[in-house]
């Protein structure tokens, strides 16, 4: 049985398949994208099954549907529309990112205490997968007390669904019983409690992180939270689109 599609992959695929949404592609002019795939770690599909994807692609794009289509398509598709469909919004975003990510600013405002994170293709990433060892003490908890109480969380399950997160996680952190948080955690968590933009640096710097800005998946984040997005498919787009790690790996999250 073949791996499920990873929606990095599905957004390269979608991007194509916008690209070339009014015409047939013929197997030959898979190739480049069959390339595009393999560069950025993704070689294990046939050209058959790519260029189906591609089809199901292009029927919404024509305003009809693929009977076979996965939830996934949708809402890959869906949120490829929502940036063409909202120039400004993203506009927005894109502005705020290009004028915060200062890269040789600041490598060293955070403690390197980072764990090495390799994903399902081999890609390393130690700058937004950092851990910080807390005590039963810490306010972290208790900060992260607070903004479930401010923002009336009552049933944790709805928010884990559209974060990824398992309930369980989420209840052993909001009780205090890691002794470690994991910094990519806390980044959900503050797009799943919807917290502006000092309501996240408060949460974070409790656990002993801060949003930096030499770091894009963080810069990412704090656009988003500033323009009061919390699309979590579209987080994972602008990432994708900046070259770096999605945030949210569930493929059951929900848009």
């Amino acid at each position: 049985m073949a791996n499920r599609w990873s929606f990095k992959e599905d957004y390269i695929v979608c991007k194509f398949a916008y690209e070339n949404r009014s015409r047939c592609i013929f197997s030959e002019e898979i190739h480049p994208l069959m390339l595009e795939l393999k560069e950025t770690g993704f070689s294990s599909r046939s050209e058959t099954a790519v260029s189906r994807r591609v089809r199901e692609y292009q029927y919404l794009f024509c305003g009809d549907k693929s009977p076979n289509v996965t939830k996934q398509v949708l809402s890959t598709y869906q949120v490829f529309m929502d940036r063409f469909n909202n120039p400004s919004l993203y506009s927005g975003i894109k502005s705020f990112i290009c004028e915060t990510f200062k890269p040789d600013v600041g490598k060293s405002e955070e403690t390197d205490n980072s764990e090495t994170f390799l994903n399902s293709f081999g890609e390393q990433n130690n700058l937004t997968h950092l851990v910080h060892t807390i005590d039963y003490n810490s306010t972290f908890p208790m900060v992260l007390q607070k903004y479930v109480a401010l923002k009336d969380i009552k049933k944790h399950n709805v928010m884990c669904r559209k974060i990824g997160m398992k309930p369980d996680t989420f209840s052993a952190i909001l009780r205090g019983k890691y002794k470690e948080v994991k910094k990519e955690n806390v980044l959900r968590i503050c797009i799943g409690l919807q917290l502006k933009v000092n309501e996240a640096e408060e949460l974070l710097n409790s656990a002993g992180f801060i949003l930096s800005n030499s770091i894009m998946t963080d810069v990412v984040i704090k656009a988003f939270l500033w323009n009061r997005n919390f699309s979590v498919v579209a987080i994972n787009a602008e990432l994708v689109e900046n070259g770096e790690l999605m945030l949210f790996h569930n493929y059951e999250i929900e848009c």
